[in-house]
C-alpha cells in the first residue's frame, strides 16, 4: 500500500472541502478530486434521500463526466434503495444502475456514503486497477464533506436572507422616496399657488427654500436665493431687522408675528405685510430653522405708504 499516495489523496480532498462556501462548487470540486484519485470517469452526488418502499428518491446535487446525467442536476430521481446504502462499497451491478443511466454502460460503481446527508457515486465501465483501499480511505473525508454541506447550506440560507432583507429595504426606500417626492411636489405646488410669501431659513439666517411670490420680492430665482441671506438682497438696516425677528421667534420657541414693510424688486410694489415666523425642530429636538409666512395687509391698513422700512 502506498502510504504517501493515501496521505496525498486525503490532504488534497481536505483542501478541496475546506476551500468552498457555496454548495454547488463544493460538490463539483470534490467530485473532480475523487475521480482524479480513483480513476473513475463519472461522478454524482445525491442528497436528501427519502425512502419510498423499494425505491429511494434523492436530489441529484452534482454530476460530472456524463452529459445526460449532468442535465438532471437539481432533479429528484427515483433509485433502487440498495444503490444508496449507508455502507461504502465497490461493486459491479449494472442492474442497480439502470434506473439512473438507462442503456449507458457504466456497470461498476464506488459508493461513498456522506453520513445522513446523502451519497457519492463514482461510476465506470470497468473496475479501476488501484492499489488504494477505495472503500476505506475516503470515509473520514466523507464525514468532513457532510459537515461542509451543512455549513454551505447555512451560508447560502443566510446569504439569501440577507439578499431578501436588502431587496426589501431597497424597495421600502424606493417607495419612501417616491412618497417623499410626491409630497415634495405637492408642497411645492401648494407653496407656489399661495399668494402669501413663504420661505425657510436655517438657524444662521441662510435661505433653504422659498416660493415664487417670495422670489418676486427679491427679483431672483429660488436657486439664486438659496444659500444666501437677507444681507445679499436688502440694505443692512432692513436685513438686521429681519434677522432680529427671526431670532425672536427662535428664542420664544413658538410662532411670533410682526408687521414688515416690503418693497418688491420685481414690479416695485410696496406694502405692509403681517409676518409669522415659526421655529422648526427636527424629531431629535434640534433646530432646523425658521419658517416664514408673510400676508399682505396693506388694504386693511388703508392703503400703501412710505413709512420707514424698519418701523
Amino acid at each position: 500500500m502506498n502510504r504517501e499516495h493515501i496521505l496525498a489523496a486525503f490532504y488534497d480532498l481536505i483542501l478541496a472541502i475546506g476551500g468552498e462556501t457555496q454548495l454547488a462548487p463544493l460538490l463539483t470540486r470534490v467530485l473532480q478530486r475523487l475521480l482524479h484519485h480513483t480513476g473513475f470517469p463519472v461522478g454524482a452526488v445525491f442528497l436528501e434521500p427519502v425512502a419510498q418502499g423499494e425505491t429511494t428518491t434523492a436530489l441529484l446535487a452534482a454530476a460530472i463526466g456524463d452529459h445526460a446525467l449532468a442535465k438532471k442536476v437539481g432533479q429528484r430521481l427515483a433509485l433502487p434503495g440498495e444503490l444508496l446504502r449507508d455502507k461504502a462499497e465497490l461493486a459491479n451491478d449494472g442492474a442497480a444502475l439502470e434506473p439512473l443511466l438507462g442503456n449507458r454502460d457504466y456497470p461498476c460503481f464506488l459508493r461513498l456514503p456522506v453520513n445522513a446527508a446523502g451519497t457519492v457515486l463514482l461510476l465506470g465501465k470497468t473496475m479501476p486497477r488501484h492499489t488504494l483501499p477505495l472503500t476505506q480511505i475516503f470515509q473520514p473525508v466523507m464525514h468532513n464533506l457532510s459537515q461542509a454541506i451543512q455549513l454551505c447550506r447555512h451560508h447560502e440560507a443566510v446569504t439569501r436572507r440577507l439578499a431578501s432583507d436588502r431587496d426589501r429595504a431597497r424597495n421600502e426606500l424606493e417607495a419612501a422616496l417616491r412618497r417623499s417626492e410626491r409630497e415634495r411636489s405637492f408642497l411645492r405646488s401648494l407653496m407656489d399657488t399661495l399668494p402669501d410669501l413663504v420661505w425657510l431659513k436655517d438657524p444662521e439666517g441662510v435661505y433653504l427654500a422659498c416660493n415664487q411670490p417670495f422670489c418676486r420680492l427679491y427679483g431672483a430665482s429660488e436657486a439664486d436665493i438659496i444659500g444666501r441671506t437677507d444681507h445679499d438682497f436688502v440694505a443692512r438696516e432692513l436685513a438686521d431687522f429681519f434677522r432680529a425677528n427671526d431670532q425672536a421667534a427662535i428664542a420664544a420657541g413658538r410662532p411670533t408675528t410682526n408687521e414688515e414693510w416690503l418693497t418688491f424688486a420685481e414690479g416695485g410694489y410696496r406694502g405692509l405685510f403681517e409676518t409669522t415666523k415659526t421655529p422648526m425642530f427636527a424629531a431629535d429636538g434640534s433646530l432646523v430653522g425658521v419658517l416664514g409666512i408673510a400676508h399682505d395687509i396693506t388694504a386693511h391698513k388703508g392703503g400703501g405708504g412710505n413709512p420707514p422700512a424698519a418701523s
